[in-house]
C-alpha cells in the first residue's frame, strides 16, 4: 500500500467539504424552518444523506488507518441504501402522485435488502488508490445496487420531466431545479462507479455540491419547501461561508506551492504569506458575497427605485379613475406580466375596474376575500389546494384563478379592511414570483390602499363641494329673493309709518289750514264787497292790509300742505340735494299740532352754513319724525324742553343732528334693543316697536350711524352722523 494519504489529497477533498456544507445547511433548512410536512421530512432526508456521502469522502482520504476508513465507508451505506427509496417517495410526495405506494414499499424492502450486505466483502472489499486518495472497491452487491440507484434516477427524471406539463410557472420551476438539484447530484454521485472498477478518475460525486448549490438557489428563490426568511438568509450565508472557505484553500495551496515551497529557509516566507492573505482574500470576499447576491437577491435595487418612482407617482392622483390604470399599468411593465386587473369594492362587492373579458364583479362573502381577510398576504393560485378550507370553498376560489386566469392575488387592506386586490397573470418569463416581488406588491397595495382611501376621501369632499355650491347657489337665490322682500316690507314699513303719522295729524292739520282758509276767504269777500259798495280813497289801506293778511294765511296753508307731501312722498332715490335744516324744520311743521297742545319748549340750533347731502328727503324726514315725535313722547306730563341742533362734523366730511330732550331717558339694558324691529317699551295700542327701527335702516341705507347717548342733567340725546360724499 502507498504512503498515505498522498499530496494532492487534502487539495481533492475540498469538493466534498463543500458539498457537506451546502447538503448540512439544506437539511438543517428543511428541519428547522419547513412546515413539518411529509415532504420536508424526507428532502431533508435526501439532503442529510448526500451531506454523509460527501462527509465520508473527505473522511476516508484523511484517515491513514485503512480499517478505520473501511469501517467508516461501509456505516456510511447503513443510509445511503435508503436513498432510492427516499427518492422515489420524495418525488410522489412533491408531485402529488398517489397510487404508486406498492412501488415505494418495493423500494424500501430493496434497501432493507442491500442494509444486510453493507459490511460484507460482497458490498465494498476494500479500496482503490489513486493520486487524489482512496475510493471503495465495490463487489457485485455493490454493482447491483449502483445498477438499481441508475434505475431510480431515470425513472425519477422522466416523473419529474412528465409533470410539468399543465402546471404553473411555481410548479414548473419548482421541477426543473429538482431535476437540476438532487437529479444532477444522483447522477454525479452514481458515477462514482467508476473509478471503483479501478480507472484512475476523479469521483465525480465530490462535485455534487453544485447541484446541491442549485438546490439550494431553488429553495432560496423559489421556496421550494415553503422556507421562511430567516431560512433564506440562513442558507445564503452557509453557501456564502462554504464558497469562500473553498476560494481560501485554493488561495492557501496556491500560495504554499509558490511562495512557501520557493522560500523554505527564509523568514519571510510566512510574513509574505500572511500578507498576501489579507490583500487578496478580502476583495475576493466582496466579490464572491456580491456575486451571491446577485444571484439570489437580483433586482433588489432595481425595487427600491421602482418602489420610491411608484410612490411619488400615488401622492400625486387625486382620483379612483387615474389610480387604478396607473397601478395596473406600472405592476405590467414592472413585473412583465401577462395581465394585471384591480377590484375595488364598491358597495358590497368587488368590482373589475376593466369592463372588458373575464370576471367583472366578486360578491363581498366570496371565500377568495374571506381568505385574502384573513391571511393579509398574497396569494398563490398552487396554494389554494394547501389551504384549510371546506370543498366546495376551495373549487370556488380555483373557478376564480382559473377563470382569466390568474396566478396571483394581492390583497390591499385598510383599518383592517379588505378594500381591494390585485389579480395578476403568470410572468411572461415563465419564473415565478419572487419573495423581494412579493414583497414590493404587498407594499405597493399598502400604498394604493391609502391612495384609495384619499380619492374616495377626494371625491367625498368634491360631492360635497357640488352640493354646497348648489345649495350656496339655491340659498344665495333665496336669501335675494328675501332681500328684496325685506327691502320691499321695509319700504312698505316706512311708507306705513309715515302714512300712521299723517293719518295721526290729518284732524290738527285739518284744523290748522281750515283756519287760515276761512280767515283768507271771509277777509278776501269782505274786501270784495266793501270794494263794490264803498270805493273811497281812505279805505283803500285798509283793504291792501286785509289782503296781504289773507296772503300770508294762504301761503302758511301751502307751507302745510309742502310738508306733508315731502314726508309723504314715495321714491326711491338716494341723490337728491337734501338740506337738513329743512328736513328738521318740515318735521316740526308736520308736528305742529302735537307740540301745540303740550307745554314744550323747542330750543333750535342750525348751522347756517351747512353744506347739503345726498340722500332720499322723504325718508330722512320720517326719521327726524320719529326722533321728535319719541323726545315728545318722553317729557313727562307732556312738559320739559327740546333742543335740536345741525353743525358740520368736526372732520368736515359729515354732518351732525341732534336731539336732546328733558325727558326720562333710556335704560342701559334697553339701548341694545330700541333699534331692533317691534321692540317697544309702549304699552298696548301705542306703538308698533318699528319707529326707531326705520330710523336705523334709513340712516344706514345713507351709510350713516344713528346712536342714544344719556344727556347730561337727564333726557337722552339722539344722534345721527350722515356722510357728506358717499
Amino acid at each position: 500500500m502507498p504512503s498515505f494519504p498522498p499530496e494532492g489529497a487534502y487539495l481533492a477533498i475540498v469538493p466534498s467539504l463543500m458539498g457537506t456544507f451546502v447538503c448540512g445547511g439544506l437539511t438543517v433548512a428543511a428541519l428547522w424552518w419547513g412546515r413539518k410536512r411529509s415532504v420536508d421530512y424526507l428532502f431533508a432526508a435526501i439532503c442529510f444523506i448526500g451531506a454523509i456521502i460527501n462527509a465520508d469522502l473527505s473522511l476516508v482520504n484523511l484517515l491513514s488507518d485503512e480499517t478505520l476508513a473501511l469501517k467508516i465507508d461501509r456505516l456510511t451505506y447503513l443510509f445511503f441504501v435508503f436513498g432510492p427509496a427516499i427518492y422515489i417517495h420524495f418525488v410522489h410526495a412533491f408531485l402529488g402522485i398517489k397510487g404508486r405506494r406498492l412501488l415505494e414499499i418495493t423500494a424500501y424492502l430493496l434497501g432493507a435488502i442491500f442494509l444486510a450486505f453493507t459490511f460484507t466483502d460482497q458490498f465494498i472489499s476494500g479500496f482503490n488508490y489513486y493520486r487524489f486518495g482512496r475510493i471503495a472497491k465495490g463487489g457485485f452487491i455493490y454493482h447491483l445496487f449502483t445498477a438499481y440507484c441508475a434505475l431510480t434516477v431515470l425513472y425519477i427524471l422522466f416523473q419529474l420531466y412528465l409533470s410539468q406539463q399543465g402546471r404553473s410557472n411555481v410548479e414548473r420551476n419548482r421541477i426543473k431545479y429538482i431535476i437540476a438539484g438532487l437529479g444532477l447530484a444522483s447522477i454525479l454521485l452514481a458515477l462514482n462507479i467508476i473509478p471503483t472498477y479501478g480507472y484512475d478518475i476523479y469521483p465525480v460525486g465530490s462535485l455534487s455540491f453544485i447541484p446541491a448549490t442549485i438546490l439550494a438557489v431553488g429553495v432560496l428563490k423559489y421556496d421550494l419547501l415553503d422556507l421562511g426568511a430567516v431560512a433564506r438568509k440562513g442558507l445564503t450565508y452557509t453557501i456564502l461561508i462554504a464558497v469562500l472557505t473553498l476560494c481560501y484553500v485554493a488561495i492557501a495551496s496556491l500560495i504554499n506551492a509558490t511562495i512557501v515551497s520557493s522560500w523554505k529557509e527564509s523568514v519571510l516566507a510566512p510574513l509574505v504569506s500572511a500578507l498576501v492573505m489579507v490583500v487578496v482574500f478580502d476583495p475576493v470576499k466582496r466579490w464572491v458575497q456580491d456575486f451571491v447576491d446577485r444571484i439570489f437577491f437580483r433586482g433588489r435595487i432595481n425595487y427600491e427605485e421602482a418602489l420610491e418612482a411608484v410612490s411619488a407617482k400615488l401622492t400625486t392622483l387625486a382620483e379612483e379613475k387615474d389610480l387604478c390604470p396607473f397601478i395596473e399599468d406600472w405592476i405590467l411593465r414592472t413585473l412583465n406580466v401577462e395581465r394585471v386587473d384591480i377590484f375595488v369594492k364598491e358597495g358590497h362587492a368587488f368590482q373589475r375596474t376593466k369592463k372588458e373579458g373575464g370576471v367583472l364583479s366578486l360578491p363581498g362573502s366570496h371565500p377568495l376575500t374571506d381568505m385574502l381577510m384573513e391571511t393579509k398576504h398574497p396569494l398563490h393560485a398552487y396554494q389554494v389546494d394547501r389551504l384549510k378550507l371546506k370543498e366546495t370553498a376551495r373549487n370556488t376560489i380555483k373557478e376564480f384563478f382559473a377563470s382569466a386566469p390568474w396566478a396571483l392575488i394581492v390583497p390591499v387592506i385598510s383599518h383592517h379592511a379588505l378594500i381591494a386586490f390585485f389579480a395578476l397573470g403568470e410572468k411572461k418569463s415563465g419564473e415565478v414570483f419572487w419573495r423581494e416581488e412579493l414583497g414590493l406588491l404587498s407594499t405597493v397595495a399598502h400604498q394604493t390602499a391609502m391612495a384609495l382611501e384619499n380619492a374616495w376621501a377626494f371625491a367625498e369632499i368634491k360631492a360635497w363641494n357640488e352640493k354646497l355650491e348648489k345649495k350656496v347657489e339655491e340659498r344665495t337665490k333665496e336669501l335675494t329673493e328675501a332681500l328684496r322682500d325685506k327691502e320691499l316690507a321695509q319700504r312698505q314699513m316706512i311708507r306705513s309709518e309715515a302714512l300712521a303719522a299723517i293719518g295721526e295729524l290729518v284732524a290738527g292739520t285739518a284744523h290748522e289750514l281750515n283756519n287760515p282758509l276761512s280767515s283768507a276767504m271771509s277777509l278776501l269777500q269782505s274786501s270784495l264787497d266793501e270794494m263794490r259798495e264803498n270805493c273811497r280813497e281812505g279805505k283803500i289801506n285798509e283793504i291792501l292790509d286785509d289782503l296781504d293778511f289773507a296772503r300770508r294765511e294762504l301761503k302758511r296753508a301751502a307751507d302745510i300742505v309742502r310738508s306733508l307731501l315731502d314726508v309723504s312722498r314715495e321714491t326711491q332715490s338716494y341723490l337728491e340735494e337734501v338740506d337738513i335744516n329743512q328736513v328738521i324744520e318740515d318735521a316740526l311743521r308736520v308736528l305742529h299740532n302735537v307740540i301745540k297742545k303740550m307745554e314744550v319748549q323747542i330750543s333750535k340750533d342750525f348751522s347756517s352754513h351747512l353744506p347739503k347731502v345726498r340722500g332720499n328727503f322723504a325718508q330722512l324726514g320720517q326719521v327726524f319724525i320719529n326722533i321728535i315725535k319719541n323726545a315728545l313722547q318722553a317729557l313727562p306730563d307732556g312738559k320739559g324742553e327740546i333742543f335740536l341742533s345741525t353743525a358740520l362734523a368736526p372732520s368736515g366730511q359729515g354732518i351732525i343732528a341732534q336731539c336732546a330732550d328733558t325727558g326720562i331717558g333710556i335704560p342701559e339694558e334697553i339701548k341694545l334693543h330700541v333699534f331692533k324691529p317691534f321692540f317697544t317699551t309702549k304699552e298696548v295700542g301705542q306703538g308698533t316697536g318699528l319707529g326707531l327701527y326705520i330710523c336705523h335702516e334709513v340712516v344706514r341705507r345713507h351709510h350713516g350711524e344713528i346712536n342714544i347717548f344719556d344727556r347730561p342733567g337727564g333726557g337722552t340725546i339722539v344722534r345721527v352722523d350722515l356722510p357728506l360724499g358717499r
